[in-house]
């Protein structure tokens, strides 16, 4: 991650809220400020939307105990601690969320939060906007302390926080930071030497043995020390869900219904390919049928568009004469209205604008309804008739009608 959005939340829906926006490649701050109440956390989503957002909330709502366990058999050990922490915490174990880190030695231990106010820091986020993966201790975050008798100190607003070793420390208010260290000291029967990485000078002017680190903004400090914590308060019946595998599943999906989606495009393109090939067959068809009728002589009808062509060239017909083109269609239909009346040639005139055509027909009635079929729409004039036996020969000259 290059830069991540840290935010250290109050115990309360009204205690101020600090943040940061810290680069990890540029070791530089991008951002910083503090909201005054929880409902303000909306204020940061947009900050939030392409880095991971990462949460301290404060060391005095969780509880460090410690217990030892066997060295065997300490996967079931762990299940007992709530019950053996029973008499030292005050409050019912179900409605406790238990964390454990790795153990040191025979000691093992344990952070203790109320499961209520896990779901109440999840639930500010939440109504924010704001996704969230990892959230641990405030003071978990200070460095360890340069040796056995220091302790790292660091001022966040009206809170101190202390680390006293690597798994040890705690949130106090700071009115409370004279008698603390009183206690310490009596405890390790030394002087406490108090690392300072940022206190105020009101803080400062009390009478201990403080030694300086380097100065940086508090949440810069904790956005720091963030990298090395492995402590994740949002575990067990909190952890985060994967996501990664929902959106494979979500993927996979996408791809089924993709490739069902594609097999549908082919069987469709399939058959309409079949219905095209089909209307073809029946368009091809057609023709020859008015090839036939328009040349009942011919024996051959292969190579059909070029004879067509070579008929039209030889009636003086054009491929782009429109008048010409209607006085075809004109004549398909009026020949399918007479089938007795067989075509035996048919030439068009371009300058006259006028379709000639020689026919044969059983008798002059078929050619008076050949006329009548195109009338109205043409001007027909009846050429020479001859009756020749059985059969009628004549001829028809097709105009535009003025």
């Amino acid at each position: 991650m290059s830069e991540r959005l840290v935010i250290r939340l109050g115990s309360q829906a009204n205690d101020s809220i600090s943040w940061l926006v810290w680069s990890d490649n540029q070791q530089e701050v991008i951002a910083s400020g503090q909201l005054e109440h929880a409902e303000q956390l909306s204020t940061l989503v947009q900050r939030s939307s392409n880095r991971p957002a990462q949460v301290l909330v404060p060391g005095c709502d969780v509880g460090l105990f410690e217990v030892e366990l066997p060295q065997s058999n300490r996967r079931q050990a762990l299940k007992a601690i709530p019950f053996m922490l029973e008499d030292e915490i005050a409050a019912d174990v179900e409605q406790l969320h238990f964390v454990y880190p790795k153990p040191q030695g025979k000691k093992q231990q344990v952070f203790v939060v109320a499961k209520t106010k896990i779901r109440q820091w999840r639930q500010w986020l939440t109504t924010a906007g704001i996704q969230v993966n990892q959230m641990t201790l405030d003071w978990l975050v200070l460095p360890v302390p340069s040796d056995e008798n220091a302790i790292s100190v660091l001022q966040l607003s009206d809170h101190i926080l202390l680390r006293q070793g690597e798994l040890q420390g705690q949130t106090i208010a700071t009115q409370w930071l004279e008698p603390c260290v009183t206690l310490l000291e009596q405890q390790q029967e030394n002087t406490v030497q108090l690392d300072n990485y940022g206190v105020d000078d009101a803080v400062l002017a009390m009478p201990y043995n403080w030694h300086a680190q380097d100065p940086l903004l508090p949440m810069q400090r904790l956005a720091v020390g963030f990298t090395d914590v492995e402590i994740n308060l949002l575990s067990s019946e909190f952890a985060v869900k994967d996501h990664s595998k929902k959106s494979v599943n979500v993927w996979r999906n996408v791809a089924l219904v993709a490739s069902v989606a594609l097999v549908l495009i082919f069987v469709e393109k399939f058959f309409r390919i079949n219905q095209l090939e089909s209307q073809q067959a029946i368009v091809k068809a057609q023709s020859q049928e008015i090839y036939k009728k328009i040349n009942p002589r011919a024996k051959r009808i292969d190579r059909l568009k070029y004879r067509i062509k070579q008929q039209l060239k030889q009636a003086g017909g054009s491929q782009t004469d429109p008048q010409f083109t209607a006085m075809m269609v004109a004549l398909n239909q009026a020949l399918s209205q007479v089938p007795q009346l067989k075509p035996i040639s048919i030439k068009y005139d371009n300058k006259r604008q006028e379709l000639r055509v020689q026919a044969d027909g059983d008798s002059y009635q078929q050619f008076d309804q050949f006329k009548q079929a195109l009338k109205g729409q043409f001007s027909v004039t009846a050429g020479a008739m001859n009756n020749n036996g059985n059969k009628v020969n004549g001829s028809v000259i097709i105009k535009v009608a003025s």
